[in-house]
């Protein structure tokens, strides 16, 4: 690495965090200073992005239905929804899940909403139907629109995590028409659910109606036998007790027969419990298989989202291609891609629905009553069931023990009595019997027609008034906190990627000592030349034409550190990377500056293709000192400076390295170091010519001039390397154009204020 031009100073006492925070703090401020354009157009470009837009994009409204469900309600009137309502809610989260499923996926809701709206009068008017006609072909069938229902325009989801709630939501660009998609899909899933509903009660009610027949049958049979008999034995009444037994005898048939009817509708509910039973692990396996399609389809969503990706970048490169996908053999297999995966994921939409469909709602994944609780409620019931029939099987047995021992004391009395008394409680029983069917039929078939579906709307749906995309407000809020980290992010970004020389800080980190900063002098340089003594000299000599300026002290600040720490150089060469950087004025206000010291100092103007000490000096204004010795093509010169000498070329050699050979340079400067204090090199860029490493062996120390924001520190450590590879280990940086906002500026004193009054330094 490159060593400095003064001894390495003792190193540093630890800085104060207060000291490292305003470090941190002014490196920001030099971030966002530096690379502000970059920032604002990333941030003008996002914004400009979100508010196109929220401002072009047409509206989208939605239209939504709230259902609030009953997974467990029992077939029954208005009454037994009211007390269902007044279950705790959260607890049929997973059947609400499960509905929400084929709410979404079922083909036969998407089908009857789709097929009601094509039968709607100008159905090819709608927006939904047109969008289908665009994906699916002109000829819209109900399968097609349905398809398309499911899949872009209704969603059905949960309401919420703690209410036994779905929403059904339908999108469009008109808010007519998303009411009417989301009105229509909410009605067929009732009629749908309660068309399910009403087909438990059927198998009920057809039941009692043979058992209602039977009994009418038995009755008019009994009722034609008391007829004949009263007629052919024309019998009286009976005795008290013969009544009362026969009537006891009614009594117990009466209950014999209802308890045998109890028996056999136990039979009936345990065998569809036993086969429900039975099928719970098809069911269970259905399940599984539709939890494998979740996962699938959620593999296949994320793979049609990358795809669509990528084929939106293509259209951003390649804008023809928007309308006309197929017309790049690219293009065509992402676009055939997305179809065909889309294509599968309908098919594992309609598996899944199935499954749900088949599997009743049954997850063994759920910790819901759909789950493992579902198995052990149906084994439960089962038992309740078993047990109810055993007790019904056993007061039948009792029944008909009582009866037995009635009827034996019936035996004892006289025939035409019993004959007669046993008429009437034949009848009396079938009457009870068809009366009790009867109010049970009756029941069962007003149940049947108020069935209720299984979810009940508590939110209707209505026509939106406000579009709910693209929301404004909220566009244009994340469009600007975007843009602000974009533009954050990609200032930071350039800021870290920059290898250009800004701060001395970042010139150290790149292994240079620092011993100078010169500030920016455009501002002397619009002032046009300066005269000096009569002669016209260069306005960026500010330590002659200015000499109390705050830039006329940093080239004082320049030589003092040369002479810090050690034996200071007499020979320095000064020279930059490329061409530009201001190495000619540097060097010549260096010389200057150590002239004004008292020393005697000899300013060499060694690029001979673009020399600059003339210039600067305005020597053509003077005559000259005098030339070199024969062979030394060399013309000595004063300047406006006391103590300040210059040497520039007679004239231009036909080749300009011939002019630093080593025997001819080393003799000079030999001969120049007896006389002068201070020699001073302006050679040219190090990267341009090879002039730099030619002098180098004969200098003492090198200067490097970096032009903040414009000097890369890759090329200075490369010309460190060239220059230390030529024989010269003391190279220092100076920083040209430095950034000094954040130096303290010096207070002028009565003397500098009056001095400033004055004309320039003389000589």
């Amino acid at each position: 690495a490159p060593s400095a031009a003064t001894a390495s100073p003792p190193p540093p006492p630890a800085e104060p965090p207060r000291t490292l925070a305003r470090r941190a703090f002014r490196d920001r401020v030099q971030m966002l200073k530096r690379h502000k354009w970059l920032a604002l157009a990333v941030f003008l470009v996002t914004f400009g992005a979100f508010a196109a837009y929220a401002f072009l994009a047409p509206p989208t409204y939605e239209a939504y239905s709230v259902l609030l469900l009953q997974p467990n309600r029992a077939a029954g009137s208005a009454s037994d929804v009211a007390a269902a309502l007044q279950e705790l809610p959260g607890e049929q989260a997973g059947k609400v899940l499960n509905q929400a499923l084929i709410l979404q996926q079922a083909p036969q809701i998407a089908e009857r909403t789709a097929q009601t709206l094509l039968d709607q009068p100008g159905a090819e008017a709608l927006e939904v139907v047109q969008e289908a006609a665009a994906a699916f072909g002109p000829q819209v069938t109900a399968e097609a629109l349905g398809e398309y229902l499911q899949t872009e325009i209704v969603e059905v989801a949960p309401e919420g995590d703690q209410i036994d709630a779905i929403r059904v939501q339908a999108e469009s660009g008109d808010p007519q028409e998303a009411a009417l998609i989301a009105s229509i899909y909410t009605d067929q899933y009732l009629a749908l659910s309660r068309q399910s509903g009403r087909s438990s009660l059927s198998e009920t009610r057809a039941l009692l109606e043979g058992q209602l027949m039977t009994r009418e049958g038995e009755l008019a049979e009994i009722e034609a036998q008391m007829e004949a008999f009263m007629t052919a034995e024309n019998a009286a009444g009976l005795e008290i007790q013969t009544q009362n037994t026969v009537s006891q005898i009614g009594q117990l048939e009466s209950q014999l027969d209802l308890a045998r009817v109890e028996v056999q509708q136990r039979e009936a509910t345990l065998a569809q419990l036993e086969r429900e039973s039975q099928t719970v692990g098809s069911r269970l396996e259905q399940s599984a298989t539709s939890s494998s399609t979740t996962v699938q389809d959620t593999q296949t969503s994320e793979e049609i989202a990358r795809l669509e990706t990528l084929l939106s970048q293509a259209f951003v490169r390649n804008p023809e291609l928007r309308n006309n996908p197929n017309a790049h053999p690219d293009t065509r297999a992402i676009y055939q891609r997305i179809q065909a995966l889309r294509a599968e994921q309908r098919r594992l939409a309609q598996e899944r629905a199935q499954g749900a469909v088949a599997s009743g709602g049954l997850d063994m994944s759920s910790l819901g009553s759909n789950g493992p609780a579902y198995v052990a409620e149906l084994q439960r019931r089962i038992a309740d069931e078993r047990s109810a029939l055993q007790g019904a099987r056993a007061r039948v047995s009792a029944l008909a023990g009582r009866l037995s021992a009635a009827r034996g004391e019936l035996r004892e009395k006289p025939a035409q009595e019993v004959e007669l008394a046993q008429l009437r409680r034949r009848r009396a029983a079938a009457e009870e019997a068809a009366m009790t069917i009867q109010r049970q039929l009756d029941q069962t078939s007003i149940a049947e027609e108020t069935e209720l579906a299984a979810a009940q709307v508590i939110r209707p749906v209505t026509v939106p008034r406000k579009p709910a995309a693209p929301q404004k407000p909220l566009l244009l809020g994340l469009g600007a906190l975007l843009g602000l980290l974009l533009g954050l992010a990609a200032a930071a970004a350039r800021y870290t990627t920059d290898s250009r020389a800004h701060t001395p800080e970042e010139v150290q980190a790149a292994g240079f000592a620092v011993i100078g900063q010169i500030p920016d002098l455009s501002a002397q340089l619009k002032r046009g030349r300066q005269s000096v003594e009569g002669v016209q000299v260069h306005p960026g000599l500010v330590t002659v034409t200015d000499a109390y300026s705050r830039e006329a002290e940093t080239f004082r600040h320049l030589h003092a550190a040369l002479h810090a720490g050690g034996a200071a150089p007499q020979v320095v060469l000064a020279t930059a990377p490329a061409s530009g950087t201001g190495t000619s004025l540097v060097a010549a206000n260096l010389a200057a500056a150590a002239a004004q010291a008292g020393r005697r100092v000899l300013l060499l103007d060694a690029d001979l293709r673009t020399p600059a000490v003339g210039a600067l000096f305005g020597l053509g204004d003077t005559p000259a000192l005098g030339e070199g010795e024969d062979g030394q093509n060399v013309v000595y010169w004063s300047t406006v400076v006391p103590g300040l000498f210059a040497l520039t070329a007679r004239e231009t050699p036909e080749v300009p390295g011939e002019a630093w050979a080593p025997e001819r340079i080393g003799a000079l400067l030999g001969e120049l170091r007896g006389t002068f204090d201070l020699i001073v090199l302006d050679t040219p860029a190090a990267l341009r010519t090879a002039d730099a490493a030619h002098l180098a062996p004969h200098a003492d120390a090198a200067l490097l001039i970096a032009e903040s924001g414009e000097t890369d520190l890759d090329t200075m450590q490369r010309v460190a390397r060239e220059l230390s590879a030529a024989g010269l280990s003391r190279i220092g940086a100076v920083l040209n154009r430095a950034d000094v906002s954040f130096a303290p500026t010096p207070r002028r004193t009565t003397l500098q204020r009056e001095a400033s009054a004055r004309p320039a330094l003389t000589a």
